[in-house]
């Protein structure tokens, strides 16, 4: 059986699983949340979601467009995991590794919920791009197909 899907749907798993990625960061965020005083919980969130802003804008969105370019180059049907390049499936398991190592470190707190908020932000964030981006590519299609 071939598992074979169109770029819009490699996109569209592209998108599921960046926002899936960004909530299990978040949800870990507010295991830590529990440890900190009302003031610092204000104080680190946005910190947290400064930092997202920046991840995204600077490391993320570069990635996320790379990845939509390179979807958008491939034929019309392709192998259901190629949503990501093989380089990021290298990555993965050593962000893993870093992410439980982290956790089960001595860092304190508030310095694990700030890393946590923002880089699950920062990944609902990529999630959404993709999903912005098949919006906007179906959107133009209906468009499109009204014209003619």
């Amino acid at each position: 059986m071939k598992f074979l899907v169109s770029k819009s749907e490699l996109i569209l798993i592209a998108g599921i699983m960046w926002l899936s990625v960004g909530t299990l960061l978040l949800k870990i965020s507010h295991s830590f949340w529990a440890h900190l005083s009302n003031s610092s919980i204000i104080i680190n969130t946005g910190f947290g979601l400064g930092m997202a802003l920046i991840l995204n804008h600077f490391v993320f969105q570069k990635l996320v467009n790379n990845n939509l370019r390179r979807i958008r180059s491939m034929g019309e049907k392709n192998f259901i995991l190629t949503f990501l390049s093989w380089k990021t499936y290298l990555i993965i398991p050593i962000m893993i590794i870093i992410a439980v190592s982290l956790r089960h470190s001595n860092i304190p707190y508030h310095y694990l919920y700030i890393l946590y908020l923002g880089i699950g932000f920062a990944k609902l964030l990529v999630g959404l791009g993709h999903i912005q981006a098949l919006v906007k590519e179906f959107r133009n299609k209906t468009i499109q197909n009204k014209k003619t």
